[in-house]
């Protein structure tokens, strides 16, 4: 077990922690946390929930009715998980723009994360990964000249007005960077 993270590996073998190197305590006589049956109904759950948001956001049409937009006057709905579908959609693309489409990875990755947990309560680091990764990739859209919507055109230009755009692009990269790092369990 990771006395810095309370990760426990299976494997003998390991003897530091894969995601920051910590050495790794021996447990004695005590059996290693049970996986519980609600991992896994959550993390099924997560899974649908990132196919339905994948669904909507590659089904999305701007004829669509939502809270944002009064589409193009079609009665009929053409995203596939229908009006609840659309609004999704609509809010995800109009909030973090191009950005959107890996939310469903995102959610994913939750899942899988859930799924290998030994409890529901993720890590603040992990969290706080998610929340810099579509902030700064957002950004980093937005100056390359891409659609990061309005959390894109938030980072881009917050951090441009003080540092300019090569400052941003560095600091957003470097969020980017280490949002990757606190999300999987690689190490540099």
């Amino acid at each position: 077990i990771c006395p810095t993270c309370n990760e426990t590996y299976k494997d003998d073998d390991i003897n530091f922690c894969l995601s920051d190197g910590t050495t790794l305590l021996k447990k004695r006589n005590s059996k290693a946390p049970k996986h519980s049956l609600w991992n896994d109904v959550v993390a099924v759950i997560l899974a649908a929930v990132s196919v339905l948001v994948l669904l909507c956001l590659i089904t999305s049409s701007p004829d669509d009715r939502s809270f944002i937009s009064t589409g193009g006057g079609s009665p009929a709905t053409k995203n596939w998980v229908g009006v609840v579908g659309a609004n999704i959609a609509a809010v995800l693309i109009s909030t973090f723009g191009w950005a959107a489409y890996l939310i469903p990875v995102l959610i994913a990755l939750i899942a899988w994360r859930v799924f290998q947990s030994d409890t529901l309560v993720p890590r603040a680091s992990r969290v706080a990964g998610y929340v810099f990764f579509a902030i700064s990739l957002s950004g980093l859209i937005t100056l390359f000249g891409g659609y990061g919507a309005i959390v894109g055109e938030a980072g881009a230009q917050g951090t441009a007005h003080f540092i300019g755009s090569i400052g941003a692009g560095i600091l957003l990269f470097a969020v980017f960077a280490s949002s990757i790092l606190l999300v999987t369990n690689f190490t540099l």
